[in-house]
Order: structure tokens, then C-alpha cells, then sequence
């Protein structure tokens, strides 16, 4: 029976988990808001609400990626691992480095054939920079509300209902 050995030295530090612990925290605290933002009833606070659910995705998003980033086993094992099958063998070109990012979130392994495997899923950082960038335009809209309370209301002073 083949054993685990967990290496000591991942490279990794104690931020990585720091973040992977504050992210969902940070997530729920967002949604609360978003939720009491939008029980306010103002047009203001409803493009407000929708900012913080849309921010408490892009941080949920980026937790998730720094959840993929995370190594129990130094990156020589992991990296092999992804990409080979198994952590360790002869006959396989030497991993050359692992690079960690924390924004763009990634974790790129770079063999020495030239061969690279990014251990973060594709989708994380487009979904993490969308969410982010629909955040900042409700913001920017909630703002934009500030000082016009209630309905819409023409220049000749009505609410442009027909009838």
C-alpha cells in the first residue's frame, strides 16, 4: 500500500491560508449587506445590493481559486502529478519551477520540455475579473442614484404614464 507523505515545505505561506479562511467570511458578510441594502426600497439601495452580491461572487470566485492553489505536497509531486498521473517516475522531464500568483490567481508549473499546466481552472479569473467589473458598474450606478428618491420623473413633472 502506497503512502501519503505530506511535505513540510510547499512553498506556500501562511497568506494563502489566511485568504482561503477570510474569503468565505468576507463572501457572507457582503451578502448581508446586500441583503439590507435592498430592503431600504430606494432604487440606490437596490443597484448598492446588487454591487455587494456581485462583489461577495468575485471574492467567493477568487477563493476558489486560491482553493486550487493550495499544495499538500511540495509542487515537484503536485505538478507531476497533474500532468503525468503520478508524482514521481523516471523518464519524465525535470519540473524547471512552480509559480504562485495570488492576483491573477494561478499556480504554473513549467517543465523542462517547455510544457506548462496552470493548476487554477481557465475560468476562474475571467469569471473573478466579470463579477468584479459588474460590481464596480452598479456601484457607479448607485452613485448615479444619489439625490433622485422614488420613481422616474419627466421634465415637464410627470411620471410619463400614458393614460
Amino acid at each position: 500500500m502506497d503512502r501519503v507523505h505530506l511535505a513540510t515545505d510547499t512553498g506556500q505561506g501562511p497568506l494563502h491560508w489566511l485568504l482561503l479562511l477570510a474569503g468565505p467570511t468576507a463572501a457572507a458578510v457582503l451578502l448581508a449587506a446586500a441583503r439590507g441594502l435592498r430592503r431600504r426600497g430606494s432604487r440606490r439601495g437596490a443597484w448598492a445590493g446588487r454591487s455587494a452580491s456581485l462583489l461577495a461572487g468575485a471574492v467567493a470566485c477568487h477563493t476558489v481559486g486560491v482553493l486550487f492553489m493550495l499544495r499538500l505536497e511540495n509542487a515537484y509531486h503536485t505538478c507531476n502529478e497533474e500532468r503525468f498521473g503520478f508524482p514521481d517516475g523516471s523518464g519524465i522531464p525535470p519540473l524547471v519551477e512552480n509559480e504562485d500568483s495570488l492576483f491573477p490567481v494561478g499556480s504554473v508549473c513549467t517543465w523542462a520540455d517547455g510544457h506548462t499546466v496552470d493548476l487554477v481552472p481557465w475560468f476562474v479569473n475571467p469569471a473573478t475579473g466579470l463579477l468584479l467589473a459588474g460590481a464596480a458598474v452598479c456601484a457607479a450606478l448607485a452613485l448615479a442614484r444619489t439625490g433622485r428618491p422614488g420613481p422616474c420623473v419627466g421634465a415637464d413633472g410627470t411620471d410619463g404614464a400614458v393614460g
